[in-house]
């Protein structure tokens, strides 16, 4: 439990990574009766951002970052060469992109796989970052 409930920023990245899992999982099933997939969208990407903030400040990636620039103190959790930190960066890319796309796009059907996409890419790093972090401590 302390993994994930072991100080303040850990509870409010566990809460809020279940709260987005949960809101993701409730358009999932509601989803042929939902409509305005452009908000959802972009509550999606900007409550995956602020989470996103959150695990990155919770596994000390900014650590990684001063370390590669200077090498001035430890590497967080996952190092900036890491294949989580390289297949998270390319699933944010991939969000990023399907984000733009859905602005130009009008028709509710195309902005919900747009919404899809996003939501599998969250999910993925979700759980390539918590599989790790799992496998880190009981390793």
């Amino acid at each position: 439990m302390k993994l994930y409930f072991g100080n303040m920023i850990t509870m409010i990245t566990t809460i809020s990574l279940l709260g987005l899992l949960v809101y993701i999982g409730y358009s999932f099933m509601n989803r042929s009766t939902l409509d305005h997939w452009g908000r959802r969208i972009i509550i999606l990407l900007v409550v995956g951002l602020v989470v996103c903030c959150f695990a990155v400040t919770r596994d000390n990636y900014h650590h990684s970052v001063q370390h590669a620039i200077d090498g001035s103190i430890d590497p967080g959790l996952f190092t900036i060469k890491s294949i989580q930190s390289n297949i998270c960066c390319m699933l944010a890319g991939v969000i990023v992109l399907s984000g733009i796309v859905s602005i130009f796009m009008r028709n509710q059907d195309a902005r919900q796989i747009c919404f899809f996409i996003i939501a599998v890419c969250i999910c993925l790093k979700i759980g390539i970052i918590e599989v790790s972090r799992v496998s880190m401590y009981l390793s």
